[in-house]
């Protein structure tokens, strides 16, 4: 008898005399998908090392009608507060008040008891009290299918729940990880009620894990509470998880991603970015093993706690932290700069991601925040994220048997089709394409790209014109703008190696001789190229970033410019011996943007930052609906492929549509609540701010057309101002002088692309 044998004979005799054992696997039901059903497990008690036993059973669940909200706005409730209060709302939607002179004073209570609470409640969460089913739901990582457990399903004869013992017992393979939860999850006494995607949806069924991948967003949304599983206790994870919740507890994390001090605070200092927090390198070390588990890396996880209610509970063996600190915990962190580790903060980074808002964020935004993220499959590159995507992507049906390019292809035809807009084409790699699939059409599972150029409003608020022709035919709108001529790269990964490559580039690119076609001095295009035009004239609020004139200095001394040696990190490089924390902050930011990317010269006098694997002859085009220029190649039949998009100096701020801004008016970017940027225009001499629709070059609006105010929504394109006609009543969420046939009237060279 093999070990596995006499392990499993061992286990059956734990079980109850009454019920026939047997190895054959469990003979799932199908769910009826007519009455919304879903599969829940009911985990039986147990102890230790006992056999892991429990039901499965059907239930409906049915998405409860959504109750009216009768609360008040923020900004009705700022109307009603006395002068120096404000008010802000966390991510878990309840409204904090705060002094804005005493910064660590913050209340749940509104200054003026007056005011009844119950205006400015937050609305009761889901579920309901009353709401069933009621279940948790399990976050966790698939881990290895080597060495499963075997675990007991005990069932009879029809899908309910037997009202009696159980007569069947059918064996389940169980993986380790999920094993090890349902263990700590069990209780000695009492069963629990769980829902878990490995168990609770038959994997071999296709039709069904497509169907319930469907409803898993409500699945969370519902659930009583989500448990997330990060493993058993080892490496002192009791004492990251007590560090990180004493640190979460002293603040509270809002929707416009500040933080405020909470008012039950012992710490009324640590919200605050400059305060330090009393913890030497050995916890910071306990905290950077504790967020190095799988879980975190995995991509469904984001959906999954999102969705969550405000009970989500983080479980590492038996120790747990509500979800709400956890996150509170890791923006503190993040905000606080270089006080942790250099280790730590490199994690924290791409942590600070997950635990931000992302309820509001597009498509576009969450595959570029996500593209790092595990995933088995794929296809759930886009199916783990449409519970994060409402109504917008619903049009979208799980197909595990189509190939991942198809599933791509269809998520980008779709979101074309909701937002009137090709953002997704800033995502294309031809070195990274996938075979038989459209060079249009991002690569998601691709292991590793270029940094995502944004900001540069080169359609201006235009809306995209394409025509979708089966199975990969794609024809767009735009300008031709320039020629490539020369190609310079790609830039290494790694950074020493890809400062040399930029500062190589200086070298091949900074000739003595005429202006840059913009008019500013070569030294300066090709150092605002390099930073992406990502200035404080440009970003005004960000005051973190350096003006024009500082980052030009910086390229001067340390790129530019012979002598002495710069180092970032551990890197050393040859360069100017008068270096700051500055400086290094400042290319440290630009060689990791630049790594995989080339150097382009044009033959109109453009230079530009541009895709892998551009080469001499593609097209630098400006397509309509698109903000960062995409560069194309031509192929037989006067077709084109995708090579990528990049930064080209001189395109932004619908320049090739428009000509140039007149002098004195200059484009600013606000980086968004939603993670999307708002531009306005603003007058230097003036110090006027207008919004784009007031854009000098494109005069008076007509034909009955006027600018209107919107808040933005979710769903909204990223680049959008609203228009509405007083004749007919149509509303646009684009410029309507933008349009081809405007454009063309302007004398504007429209031409069509037809992309394969």
């Amino acid at each position: 008898m093999t070990k596995a044998s006499r392990k499993r004979r061992k286990a059956r005799s734990k079980l109850k005399t009454s019920s026939v054992a047997g190895n054959e696997p469990y003979p799932y039901v199908r769910l009826v998908p007519e009455t919304e059903e879903i599969r829940l497990i009911k985990l039986l008690p147990g102890e230790g090392k006992d056999p892991l036993r429990f039901e499965l059973f059907h239930v409906p669940l049915r998405i409860p009608e959504e109750r009216p909200k009768d609360r008040m706005s923020l900004n009705e409730l700022r109307s009603t507060l006395p002068s120096r209060w404000d008010v802000k709302e966390t991510v878990e939607g309840n409204y904090i008040f705060y002094d804005e002179v005493s910064s660590g004073s913050t209340s749940w209570i509104h200054p003026d008891p007056k005011l009844d609470s119950s205006r400015y409640a937050n609305p009761p969460e889901l579920p309901s009290p009353d709401f069933q089913p009621r279940y948790e739901a399990l976050s966790y990582t698939w881990d290895s299918k080597d060495n499963p457990e075997d675990a007991y399903v005990h069932y009879s004869s029809a899908s309910s729940p037997s009202k009696g013992e159980c007569t069947l017992i059918a064996e389940m393979q169980i993986r380790q990880n999920l094993a090890s939860a349902m263990r700590h999850l069990r209780n000695p006494r009492k069963a629990r009620v769980l829902w878990i995607d490995a168990v609770c949806i038959n994997q071999e069924d296709e039709i069904e894990r497509n169907e319930q991948v469907k409803r898993m967003a409500n699945i969370y949304r519902l659930a009583e509470r989500v448990v997330v599983w990060l493993g058993p206790q080892v490496d002192r994870s009791r004492l990251a998880i007590k560090t990180l919740d004493h640190i979460g507890a002293q603040l509270e994390y809002n929707k416009d991603n500040s933080r405020v001090v909470s008012p039950a605070a012992m710490e009324p200092t640590w919200f605050y970015h400059r305060s330090a927090l009393p913890y030497g390198s050995n916890t910071w070390r306990d905290v950077e093993k504790l967020i190095e588990r799988a879980w975190f890396k995995r991509l469904w996880v984001w959906q999954e706690i999102h969705l969550a209610n405000s009970h989500a509970l983080m479980q590492c063996g038996h120790d747990s932290i509500l979800w709400s600190r956890f996150r509170r915990a890791v923006q503190c962190i993040y905000y606080k700069g270089d006080q942790a580790t250099a280790q730590l903060r490199s994690k924290i980074i791409l942590l600070q991601l997950l635990t931000a808002f992302l309820l509001d964020l597009s498509l576009g935004s969450l595959l570029d925040f996500m593209r790092g993220q595990m995933c088995s499959d794929p296809r759930d590159k886009v199916y783990g994220l449409l519970g994060l995507l409402g109504s917008d992507m619903a049009k979208i049906e799980p197909r595990y048997s189509d190939p991942f390019g198809v599933v791509y292809k269809d998520a980008f035809i779709t979101h074309c089709n909701h937002v009137q807009r090709l953002e997704l084409l800033v995502y294309c790699d031809l070195k990274n394409a996938l075979p038989d699939t459209p060079s249009w059409v991002p690569n998601w599972s691709a292991s590793r790209w270029s940094s995502t150029i944004v900001g540069g409003l080169c359609s201006g608020v235009s809306r995209a014109q394409f025509t979708y022709t089966p199975p990969g035919g794609l024809e767009v709108f735009g300008v031709h703008c320039a020629t490539v001529e020369t190609v310079h790269g790609p830039a290494a990964w790694e950074r020493g190696e890809t400062l040399e490559d930029i500062r190589n580039w200086a070298v091949n690119i900074i000739k003595p001789g005429p202006s840059y076609i913009t008019g500013e001095s070569l030294d300066a295009a090709f150092a605002l190229t390099l930073r992406e035009n990502r200035v404080r004239e440009r970003y005004p609020e960000l005051g973190s970033w350096p003006t024009t004139q500082e980052w030009i200095n910086v390229c001067k001394r340390q790129l530019i410019g012979d002598g002495g040696s710069v180092k970032l990190g551990d890197v050393a490089f040859e360069g100017s011996a008068e270096f700051n924390d500055s400086d290094e902050s400042y290319l440290t930011e630009v060689v990791e943007r630049a790594g995989g990317r080339t150097f382009v010269a044009a033959e109109e006098g453009h230079i530009g930052l541009g895709p892998a694997s551009a080469k001499p002859g593609d097209l630098i085009c400006v397509l309509l609906g698109s903000e960062i220029p995409i560069f194309l190649r031509a192929s037989p039949l006067g077709r084109f492929l995708v090579v990528g998009s990049g930064y080209v100096h001189g395109l932004s701020d619908a320049t090739a549509l428009l000509g140039s801004l007149p002098e004195h008016w200059r484009v600013q970017v606000r980086v968004g609540v939603f993670g999307e940027d708002s531009y306005s225009l603003c007058n230097s001499t003036t110090g006027s701010r207008v919004p784009m629709s007031e854009d000098p070059r494109l005069g008076p609006l007509d034909n009955g057309w006027e600018a209107i105010e919107r808040d933005r929504v979710h769903g909204d394109p990223a680049i959008f101002e609203m228009y509405r006609n007083r004749i007919t009543g149509e509303e646009m969420d684009s410029d309507p002088r933008m349009r081809p046939e405007a454009l063309k009237a302007r004398g504007v060279k429209i031409q069509t692309f037809p992309l394969i």
